[in-house]
């Protein structure tokens, strides 16, 4: 990346009611990157996201929280050559192991421009509880990311009557994450403190593969997608427990 603008804000508002805060933040990131040497890449990069809190709370002791976060990210990536009388080879990465060669040329052969587009959504809710002893926080989140891949085909004759490149799906991933976290902090009349931290995680990829064929009829002239199902999972459980007990000896910590 060569170049990178990356514009950030947040608001929130006071507290209303007495016992409701509202939260904001949004993002935009627009990136480039090109290298000088044939085949000469160049990607483009942005990225949006938003998200929206309120924060609940319910009485002097107890806090209720709730988030949503919702992000779009495109990235478009294309090679080409100065020097049309060279042709070198490439290759496209297809799956892991698994290469695609062809040439970059005026009739390339190999993929011309690729787009990646990603969408992601998701929200939590969290739970918190506070006195003169115990300091606990409960929270509990979820997110869905798909990344869908298009390409524009020019190999196989598939270019239209008006001159434009067809896109064609070259496969999409969908992400699904779960998690926990617990913390628990309980203080002692001296000043001994006992810290509870427990998180889970439950995360699945699947990996969906795409079967098209080009219909070059006059009123068509795209790729038809004929079936699609998931070539790969991929699946990840995770817990972590962490208990420490700290030791308030003067104005140093002290941990076992």
């Amino acid at each position: 990346i060569n170049q990178e603008y990356n514009v950030k804000m947040k608001a929130s508002t006071p507290k209303l009611f007495n016992f409701l805060t509202l939260g904001a933040t949004a993002s935009y990131k627009a990136a480039q990157g090109a290298k000088q040497v044939d085949p000469r890449p160049l990607m483009r990069v942005s990225k949006f996201d938003v998200g929206v809190s309120a924060l609940f709370e319910l009485g002097e002791h107890n806090f209720i929280g709730l988030n949503y976060d919702y992000y779009s990210r495109r990235e478009d990536g294309n090679a080409t050559n100065t020097n049309n009388s060279s042709a070198p080879t490439c290759w496209e990465f297809v799956a892991p192991g698994f290469f695609r060669s062809g040439v970059i040329d005026y009739y390339s052969s190999i993929i011309t421009t690729r787009y990646y587009h990603v969408y992601a959504m998701g929200g939590g809710l969290q739970y918190g509880f506070k006195n003169d002893h115990w300091n606990i926080l409960l929270a509990g989140n979820y997110m869905q990311r798909v990344e869908d891949v298009t390409s524009e085909y020019l190999d196989n004759g598939c270019g239209t009557d008006l001159g434009e490149i067809p896109l064609k799906m070259i496969g999409t991933v969908k992400e699904d994450v779960w998690n926990g976290k617990l913390v628990a902090n309980y203080t002692f009349n001296n000043g001994n403190m006992l810290s509870l931290n427990a998180s889970y995680e439950d995360k699945s990829v699947d990996g969906i593969e795409y079967f098209q064929t080009f219909d070059n009829t006059y009123e068509v002239q795209k790729w038809i997608v004929n079936a699609k199902y998931t070539r790969s999972n991929k699946s990840k459980v995770a817990t972590d427990i962490k208990l420490d007990y700290l030791v308030n000896d003067g104005n140093v910590y002290k941990w076992w």
